[in-house]
């Protein structure tokens, strides 16, 4: 009973089968060819430039059906590595973080077909040494088709971050938040932000780091650029004139706030 014929019913010549599979990859007007395709009698309707481009000019063109998906009555299943060795991809991928010779992890980084050649120095610091080196591609990047989807909270739960952030103004547990303040992946302790301090006895503990530091880095849009300040948008102009009357060398700038001796470590003289 597994010897089944579909091409001698319901008008299945080859004269009317052929011009409709044409440019289907691995047709063949064969019972099992049929099989492979209709295991269901269904006619599938997928456009395959929304998963994984194999149209002509790329490199997948041409390949049959079955050779990447094995399991006919499951397309979802994908097979890479019965074409790509390991001795081919192994060599390819050597200091790569995550990588394994399987097919899911094949598709982690080459959803479209693609090789990445992003130098992630730019971005966020993975080297060797680094505190983030290692770690697998799809750990910060679980979203394979946008690499710009930064997960930081699975790794660094609350029970770490909370803690070490109490003294830390605006503090916000996400993602977005954690790049905007560790665009290096570096640590800028509270103790540090010297000669203007933000410890517990200064008037500016815990004030939000984003409002005194509102510019983003022009190099890394995500991060923000810890040089620039502003002292304006919480300290109006008719208050400070008006208590500055009698400083014949006042200016309301941000810049002045700190560099004309008054109040460079956030306080009155």
């Amino acid at each position: 009973r597994k010897v089944v014929d579909c091409i001698s019913c319901h008008s299945h010549v080859a004269t009317q089968m052929d011009p409709l599979h044409n440019g289907i990859p691995g047709y063949a007007f064969t019972s099992p060819k049929c099989l492979e395709c209709h295991p269901q009698s269904t006619i599938p309707g997928i456009d395959h430039t929304a998963y994984f481009p194999i149209q002509a000019g790329q490199t997948h063109a041409g390949i049959s059906c079955i050779t990447c998906h094995p399991d006919r009555t499951h397309r979802t299943v994908v097979d890479c590595i019965s074409c790509h060795t390991s001795t081919e991809t192994n060599p390819l991928h050597t200091g790569i973080p995550g990588y394994a010779w399987t097919s899911p992890k094949c598709l982690e980084c080459h959803p479209q077909n693609t090789i990445p050649t992003i130098n992630h120095t730019a971005y966020f610091p993975i080297q060797a040494g680094d505190a983030h080196t290692g770690i697998t591609c799809s750990s910060c990047h679980p979203n394979r088709l946008d690499r710009k989807v930064v997960d930081c909270l699975t790794c660094h739960p609350a029970t770490a971050t909370d803690p070490t952030h109490t003294r830390v103004g605006g503090y916000v547990r996400s993602s977005a938040q954690c790049l905007r303040c560790h665009g290096d992946s570096q640590v800028n302790p509270v103790s540090s932000h010297l000669p203007f301090a933000i410890l517990s006895n200064y008037k500016h503990y815990r004030m939000s780091c984003l409002v005194c530091h509102p510019v983003p880095r022009t190099d890394k849009p995500f991060a923000q650029d810890f040089n620039p300040f502003d002292c304006l948008s919480c300290h109006s102009k008719k208050a400070m004139d008006d208590k500055h009357k009698s400083f014949p060398t006042y200016s309301y700038q941000s810049t002045s706030c700190t560099q004309s001796g008054c109040h460079q470590n956030g306080r009155k003289p």
